[in-house]
């Protein structure tokens, strides 16, 4: 439903790190939810001009902002898998690399 979940990391996820898909955990870390099918959300011309705070993005430094959102760094699409049932997110909830 074009829903986002917003996720701190120590590090940098690529796309072949969450090939196995993700888990979605509760604060006492019992499992709610995994996402599959998981696909990098290549950036664009609008994006990188949110992500710079500005309504217009000069060709180079576009250039710039696209290569380095590339790869996942502006994040990832993915699917619910499972019975289809739904899911609710809160803040506090876990999500871990299956």
């Amino acid at each position: 439903a074009g829903e986002n979940i917003l996720v701190t990391a120590d590090r940098v996820y690529t796309l072949e790190d969450l090939a196995g898909g993700l888990i979605l955990l509760d604060r006492t870390k019992r499992e709610k939810g995994r996402l599959d099918r998981i696909e990098v959300a290549r950036p664009c011309r609008p994006f990188c001009g949110f992500a710079l705070e500005h309504q217009t993005v000069q060709p180079d430094v576009l250039q710039e902002s696209l290569t380095f959102l590339d790869g996942g760094t502006r994040g990832f699409y993915c699917s619910l898998g499972g019975d289809g049932r739904p899911v609710t997110v809160q803040c506090g909830d876990l999500v871990a690399v299956a």
